[in-house]
């Protein structure tokens, strides 16, 4: 990755985690308005990867560029297998407004985008979503700076 690449990928970053810092509350109102069980989960997945990324961005270019490729972000394009079938897909991890599953763009707050989100290459994970139960393995992480920020 070249040094403006990644420097466009710091800022990218830092505007998430100023978002997530300043819009925490809002956003969980935006998409749980009663407390519940499952906005409890993403309060704390999202306290998680606040504190992530404040680790993240205090590494030099060089620990940036390894945890791109070894943590999953909003951003990271994930390369799973289904462990029952071995049959592999591709997903990009995005904000709600920004979901298109034709185009592999999934949402982090989707059954598999909640569990894959903080990921870590090597991971297994068994995904609990409304219809079924299934494990999968997270083989290779990718950040897909796609330009600005923007979460809404």
């Amino acid at each position: 990755m070249s040094y403006n690449h990644l420097q466009g990928t710091r800022k990218h970053l830092v505007e998430q985690l100023t978002f997530f810092d300043e819009q925490h509350p809002i956003f969980l109102d935006t998409y749980f308005q009663e407390y519940s069980k499952e906005r409890q989960q993403v309060d704390k997945l999202l306290r998680d990867y606040i504190a992530a990324l404040e680790q993240i961005l205090t590494r030099d270019d060089e620990g940036l560029e390894e945890a791109l490729q070894s943590i999953t972000l909003l951003g990271s394009c994930v390369t799973i297998t289904y462990l029952d079938d071995g049959f592999q897909e591709e997903y990009t991890i995005v904000y709600p407004t920004e979901a298109d599953p034709d185009q592999g763009r999934i949402s982090f707050l989707s059954p598999l985008g909640k569990h894959l989100l903080l990921a870590s290459a090597g991971d297994e994970i068994m995904i609990n979503s409304p219809s079924s139960q299934y494990q999968v393995r997270v083989d290779r992480i990718k950040f897909s700076y796609l330009g600005e920020f923007a979460a809404v």
